[in-house]
């Protein structure tokens, strides 16, 4: 598809007249596929309001068509609408209505990338021992499914949890985990922003011992 090679704007345009003939036909499967995948295109596009309205869109049509799968895809992606534009309230909603659904279809990969999101609002919250046991819920099935990336991420999210919380050596030794399977797996951005965050560690780590010693 274009938006998976970076021509977002042709991509628009295509899904845009997709849609128009799914409409004209009556065909309401593909009028929510063609708005969900718009929604991730503006999603890509930093355009976070048309974003949310066509994620919206998709999940009152799948709602009226029973796709409880589309139902969830639409929540996840509304909930981290949510929570990047500062809505943690409405984040925290979608994020335990999304893993309610798929927890109840037995959809173990949505289930653990549902329970992360989750941690991450609970992070937001400054509620860090919610946020925390999320993180190792996520990071045992990710571990189970051999989901290596989403374990990568969430060694890297449970990492952040422990420095918030003042536990700087075991924020470290996370982060490290995370940089060995970011390298392994050849995701250099991922890569990149953990070694941010070790540095932080670090910086953190460093400060607080000398205050002790103040």
């Amino acid at each position: 598809m274009r938006w998976l090679t970076d021509d977002s704007t042709g991509a628009v345009k295509l899904l845009q007249q997709a849609l128009g003939m799914y409409r004209n036909l009556g065909d309401r499967h593909g009028e929510a596929n063609a708005l969900w995948d718009l929604g991730q295109v503006r999603w890509l596009k930093g355009d976070n309001a048309k974003a949310a309205d066509l994620a919206m869109q998709a999940l009152d049509v799948y709602r009226t068509l029973g796709n409880h799968h589309g139902k969830a895809n639409a929540l996840r992606d509304l909930g981290a609408v949510r929570r990047v534009t500062g809505d943690v309230t409405g984040a925290a909603e979608l994020a335990e209505q999304t893993l309610d659904v798929y927890h109840t279809l037995g959809n173990h990969h949505g289930e653990a990338n549902a329970l992360r999101s989750l941690g991450q609002v609970r992070r937001l919250e400054g509620d860090y021992v919610a946020a925390a046991e999320l993180a190792e819920l996520a990071l045992g099935m990710y571990r189970t499914l051999g989901n290596h990336h989403g374990e990568a991420s969430t060694l890297r999210e449970l990492g952040v949890v422990r420095r918030l919380e003042g536990n700087y050596a075991r924020a470290a030794q996370l982060a490290e985990q995370a940089i060995g399977m970011y390298r392994t797996l050849g995701n250099r951005q991922g890569e990149a922003s953990t070694l941010h965050d070790l540095g932080v560690v670090r910086t953190k780590g460093r400060s607080y011992c000398q205050t002790l010693w103040i």
